[in-house]
């Protein structure tokens, strides 16, 4: 019987063509497709991030970097749960206190 050609990986699958199947859904398996394509979205994601952060951050004006911040903090809550003793809400409003000088 003639293999057929199937690109969805068996584990997660995501297809491995750029841009379309997010690599967050990869499960890193030794039998999986596209592990490594998608650990290199990750890494690239993750450098650019830094860059950002360490160049550009800085510069924004403090509305933007309160809008980022609060966006970054929604975010983490998502991936990692939030905080134990504050909530991404309230420390959306602590920066934006700092922020403003109070």
């Amino acid at each position: 019987m003639e293999n057929k050609y199937e690109p969805y990986c068996p584990v997660c699958s995501g297809c491995g063509e750029e841009g379309c199947c997010s690599p967050l859904m990869c499960q890193h398996s030794p039998d999986g497709h596209y592990c490594e394509s998608y650990l290199k979205d990750l890494q690239f994601a993750y450098k650019t991030s830094r860059y950002f952060e360490e160049e550009i951050c800085g510069r924004m004006s403090k509305e933007l970097q309160l809008e980022y911040n609060t966006e970054w903090n929604r975010l983490w809550d998502k991936v990692y749960g939030p905080p134990r003793e504050i909530s991404a809400e309230e420390l959306g409003k602590v920066l934006k206190e700092q922020l403003d000088g109070k």
